[in-house]
């Protein structure tokens, strides 16, 4: 089934049946046995160009979201290697799989070397090397320079917020690394940031220096989607810093949550299955909402997540 799925996503001409645009269309059923059906979209296709994902919509660019996740690393990089791209996410594991952590300096000296992709940051007292879209979903249609294109435009994407070129000026584009630069405005448009995470919830298992992460949000990201996803990631204490190692990885979770949309109130419902991948974390969708939000809140967590190393780590 993988390996026939995977042959049809590289061709170029790929069957689709269009999202309805009912609310409930995308109750996600994680069915691995089911995972790639219906999600890829004749509207997809990769330019050989700088290596750019184009969508005719934002419906086809979460669809094709939805299908990427639920591929192993093993898949996903055989499906990016198929159709001549390599994502943002891909591309930071690769950096993880060669970094020096022999001491503090060989650290500080890798985030120094690859800060468009690293970085260190304090939380609750502790330090973590943190990668762009730990904990979120674009990394994964993002090429190496954040950029992606939805219908007539590209999206070079910062946390601030976009920078959007037409196709004639997308190659401005490269030329600037940080969307404070301000530069080329004549054909750039900065449009700071709309992404809201109206809800988190925090779930931790600790064994010396391994822990379990496993993070619940309701994001909403109006330009590309809204939804309530997962993180899940492996972590290793390592010269007083932790980092994403990779380990194999279990979980079966659930969440409802309650959201609205213009004041008037929803409430939505999904889950996520794994057995035994092999990976630094994983970022997945809980459900997708096809109407823009302004309001978010978990009703009910429930299920566990675990790793070899670690006890199995509760969420409820």
């Amino acid at each position: 089934m993988k390996k026939y799925v995977l042959l049809i996503i590289a061709i170029s001409v790929i069957a689709f049946q269009a999202c309805k645009k009912d609310e409930d269309i995308m109750n996600n059923n994680h069915n691995k046995e089911n995972r790639f059906e219906n999600v890829l979209t004749s509207d997809f296709h990769s330019s050989l160009e700088r290596n750019v994902l184009h969508f005719e919509s934002s419906d086809s660019l979460v669809s094709m979201m939805s299908a990427i996740i639920r591929m192993t690393d093993a898949e996903r990089n055989e499906w990016e290697a198929a159709n001549n791209f390599k994502s943002f996410y891909s591309r930071s594991n690769e950096l993880l799989e060669i970094m020096d952590t022999t001491s503090i300096n060989s650290i500080n000296n890798f985030v120094n070397t690859n800060s468009d992709y690293f970085y260190l940051s304090v939380q609750d007292g502790e330090t973590y090397l943190s990668s762009y879209y730990d904990e979120s979903l674009l990394g994964y249609l993002l090429n190496p320079y954040k950029i992606v294109s939805v219908a007539d435009n590209y999206y070079k994407v910062f946390n601030e917020g976009y920078v959007v070129a037409s196709e004639e000026n997308k190659d401005y584009l490269y030329m600037i690394d940080s969307f404070n630069s301000n530069l080329y405005v004549n054909y750039l448009n900065y449009i700071p940031s709309s992404r809201r995470v109206y809800d988190k919830e925090t779930f931790e298992s600790r064994n010396g220096n391994d822990k379990l992460k496993v993070v619940f949000k309701i994001e909403s990201h109006p330009l590309f989607y809204n939804c309530a996803l997962v993180n899940i990631t492996p972590l290793h204490k390592t010269c007083g810093i932790w980092l994403k190692c990779k380990r194999t990885i279990s979980a079966d979770v659930y969440a409802e949550w309650r959201y609205s949309n213009g004041g008037l109130p929803r409430t939505k419902s999904g889950f996520y299955t794994e057995s035994n991948r092999k990976s630094f974390g994983i970022s997945a969708d809980l459900n997708f909402m096809t109407t823009y939000i302004d309001a978010g809140s978990f009703v009910n967590i429930d299920g566990w997540a675990d790793t070899p190393s670690v006890p199995v780590c509760y969420c409820y």
